[in-house]
């Protein structure tokens, strides 16, 4: 199973560098490939140049790495950039992470900011020899209700799919606990909904965890369907409950040999995530022992 070679590290656990120094770094531990994240500290789209993109070009082709995707899913520079928009971010809903301007807020012009966001994050995708950029829905709205924020969701991450399939570059939602696609029936929702080849899944196996799924089980529901994948361990709390904190592979308690094992039988071809953004912290420990725990995985595999 030559699964390590195929992995990049999402940068969203670089953040304590620039870019340039988080790709240099990724290589220099030994993996191949990079997901760069589309905002503040490292690629906030409404801030980016033709000379520091091909910037990035130059640092892509120096250190031979892929491009896997390109991380969407957030905007928090928006609040960097906007002094009003730091009070809002005391008023999030109980995932306690602020996103910035999401694709079901209530507020309209909110939601035509993150798609025209959005579409330059594609751009930038296109600009770096990425073929998918990955995005999040957005959580429910305060006083909104679901089937109204579904809608609005719905037609701004449409609005997106469009743009990206004239761009030749995929936009991949990625389901994630108390978001408004949060599980695997709202994933299939909405993929049935948005019915386009440039619209697929980025399927995380830790959400999946936390939701309460069976993984493997998800990987061969959605085959076909996954153009991305994001991998990190999950741990339990004292009573058995699922965390979501994303860990070092290992660490936790998720059976990631066959979770590995399973994309491998259902023929994925597709490129992995290592996405660790709650490691930030220490981010040479967490590459350096997923590293290992990934290739010590490979040693023992059957295929």
């Amino acid at each position: 199973m030559r699964i390590f070679e195929n992995i990049a590290v999402g940068t969203n656990l670089c953040t304590r560098w620039d870019l340039k120094t988080a790709l240099r770094y990724i290589r220099k531990i030994g993996f191949h490939g990079a997901t760069p994240l589309a905002d503040w500290p490292h690629a906030y789209v409404l801030n980016l140049t033709p000379a520091w993109i091909k910037e990035i070009r130059d640092v892509l082709q120096e250190t031979g790495l892929f491009v896997a995707s390109v991380n969407g899913f957030t905007a928090v520079g928006f609040a960097y950039f906007n002094e009003k928009e730091k009070e809002l971010k005391s008023r999030v809903p109980k995932t306690k992470q602020y996103f910035g301007p999401i694709f079901s807020d209530s507020e309209a012009w909110r939601r035509e900011w993150k798609v025209n966001y959005t579409k330059k994050v594609i751009d930038f995708a296109e600009a770096i020899g990425a073929g998918n950029v990955s995005i999040g829905s957005g959580y429910l709205p305060e006083g909104a209700d679901r089937e109204t924020a579904w809608k609005w969701m719905r037609e701004a991450i449409k609005e997106c799919v469009e743009y990206a399939e004239r761009k030749g570059v995929n936009v991949n939602i990625e389901y994630e606990p108390y978001l408004l696609v949060g599980s695997q029936e709202d994933a299939d929702r909405i993929l049935s909904e948005i019915p386009s080849p440039n619209f697929g899944l980025n399927f995380d196996i830790g959400h999946s965890f936390v939701c309460g799924e069976n993984v493997v089980d998800q990987i061969w529901r959605f085959r076909g369907r996954i153009y991305g994948v994001d991998i990190e361990d999950i741990g339990v709390d004292k009573s058995g409950r699922r965390i979501h904190k994303h860990l070092i592979p290992g660490t936790g308690v998720m059976p990631l040999f066959e979770i590995m094992c399973a994309f491998v039988e259902s023929g994925y071809k597709g490129k992995y995530t290592l996405e660790l953004y709650s490691q930030a912290h220490r981010p040479i420990k967490a590459m350096s022992e997923s590293k290992k725990y990934l290739k010590d995985m490979e040693k023992t595999s059957p295929f």
